[in-house]
């Protein structure tokens, strides 16, 4: 299977809302449940929401392509000097396990240059995320804030040597 990285662009975006129903079903259907899943979906991942990351400005916005179909995608930004923040990487169902992830998460490493360390949210009952993260070699800082429903891990990375 070859796997080709490259960055979103405007008429990807309905490929991925797609995409991103449909990881989030899969996913956490039993952690929030279909309908709660199903607003979230609309509300975070609508066309409006995506269009706005890419013209997001030290951003990276990237979809995985296998064959002529888009197979998951990442969107990292630089929050803070030096440090990226990835806020999504999602793969379909079918296609977890087969190295797209790690190819994203590479890729978005690649386009920070300069950075120094990555950090990401990740919902502590999604346990094949975290353990994903901790193979790249994330470590958790803590949860966040204790009233925030999900609740999410922290997790940061030092980015290697360029």
């Amino acid at each position: 299977m070859s796997v080709a990285i490259r960055p979103a662009g405007e008429d990807d975006l309905e490929a991925l809302r797609l995409l991103l129903k449909e990881t989030w079903h899969a996913t956490y259907d039993a952690i929030y449940g279909a309908e709660d899943v199903d607003r979230l979906t609309a509300e975070w991942h609508s066309i409006e929401s995506m269009e706005q990351r890419l013209t997001r400005p030290h951003s990276r916005f990237l979809v995985a392509v296998v064959g002529d179909a888009i197979a998951g995608m990442a969107f990292a930004a630089e929050e803070e000097p030096r440090i990226v923040f990835l806020h999504q990487l999602y793969v379909l169902p079918e296609r977890q396990g087969g190295g797209i992830g790690s190819a994203l998460l590479a890729a978005v490493e690649q386009g920070f240059v300069g950075c120094e360390r990555m950090r990401l949210d990740v919902e502590v009952a999604n346990r094949p995320a975290v353990t994903f993260y901790e193979r790249h070699g994330f470590s958790a800082l803590g949860l966040e804030a204790e009233t925030k429903v999900p609740k999410m891990l922290r997790m940061e990375r030092v980015l290697s040597e360029r």
